[in-house]
């Protein structure tokens, strides 16, 4: 905004002074043109000190806007690690609790293996005594 006004003050300014030197107004003083190229050269550098200090305003507003990126980037980025933290430590724990039921699947397996075995070796030590005992029944008779 005050560029656009600043700049338009120094077209305004130059252009009335043009129209002074048209004769129209004998009594209105008439800058000479040394004092109109003082006045342009003012102008001019008036407009470039304005947008020099624009430039500089938009480039302090873009590194603004880029370091709010990089913060938004950055939080962004260090959620995302933390939802992948979450879901691994939650695949992790399902693993670790698949495996301790099929640890106590195993120990149960383990035990009715055992139990079969100990049953098998009584029933087949019972069995070597009853041979044994006719064995022995039929070299007394």
């Amino acid at each position: 905004m005050d560029f656009d006004k600043h700049a338009y003050f120094a077209v305004f300014t130059l252009e009335s002074h043009s129209l002074v030197t048209d004769g129209v107004h004998s009594d209105v003083y008439m800058p000479s043109k040394g004092e109109l190229k003082r006045e342009r050269r003012k102008a001019a550098a008036a407009i470039k000190s304005l947008q020099e200090k624009m430039e500089e305003k938009l480039r302090m507003e873009l590194e603004g806007k880029e370091r709010e990126a990089e913060l938004k980037l950055r939080k962004a980025q260090e959620l995302g690690k933390a939802e992948m933290a979450a879901v691994i430590a939650n695949e992790k724990a399902a693993q670790i609790e698949k495996m301790a039921e099929a640890n106590l699947h195993i120990n149960a397996l383990c035990m009715a293996f055992y139990s079969w075995s100990e049953e098998t070796r009584k029933s087949h030590s019972v069995h070597k005594l009853a041979l044994g005992a006719l064995a022995l029944e039929d070299a007394l008779s």
